[in-house]
């Protein structure tokens, strides 16, 4: 905690700045806040793993994600709120 080193946990993402949308960059720090879109993440890594590589899940199947959701939608619409 603290620093990134070999055999810490880390929680990063790697922001493509390279993206048309974050050129030029003037500030940095204002770009993060006001430019920056999910789609500019080119990379995701959650304590030491990688989630996320050139902009495509690793770890996640998204029809399996999509199944999940889907069937917790159904069981949310039955519900009488």
């Amino acid at each position: 905690i603290g620093s990134v080193e070999t055999g810490k946990a880390a929680d990063l993402i790697v922001i493509d700045t390279r993206r048309p949308g974050l050129c030029p960059m003037y500030h940095p720090e204002s770009h993060l806040v006001y430019s920056v879109h999910g789609a500019d993440v080119a990379h995701v890594i959650v304590d030491g793993r990688i989630l996320v590589k050139d902009g495509r899940l690793i770890e996640l199947d998204c029809q399996e994600v999509m199944a999940i959701v889907n069937k917790i939608h159904a069981e949310v619409a039955r519900t009488d709120c």
